[in-house]
């Protein structure tokens, strides 16, 4: 997955019937190992790549920022012009420290190289 290397815009669009809310432009930096979770997270399992290494399914778990609870990702991305462009979807859960639901959403995911 060596043509991803680089660092990208995300933008990110929830899908209808998500709880969430909104989720701002992030940027991204994706090395020679892929990109790395955010402090605190781990991941759930496994990356699973595709034969052709044009898909990416990525789990894994963070803390909530300031509340006690998790959130877990479930992200699938497809890369288009040589990686230049990543698109896909991100499924958060996200729940409170007694283990109670508290949002989910979906979400169309575009990243574009810089």
């Amino acid at each position: 997955m060596s043509h991803r290397v680089g660092t990208y815009i995300q933008s990110f669009a929830e899908r209808d019937g998500g709880s969430c809310g909104a989720i701002g432009d992030q940027v991204i930096v994706i090395g020679d190992n892929g990109g790395a979770l955010p402090d605190g997270c781990a991941f759930d399992g496994d990356d699973i790549t595709s034969a052709d290494e044009c898909k990416l399914t990525r789990r894994y778990t963070c803390p909530l920022d300031g509340a006690p609870g998790t959130a877990s990702f479930v992200a699938v991305s497809a890369e288009q012009a040589g990686g230049r462009k990543l698109t896909g979807t991100v499924t958060a859960t996200m729940y409170d420290g007694g283990g109670a639901l508290v949002c989910k959403s979906t979400y169309d995911v575009s990243a574009e190289r810089q």
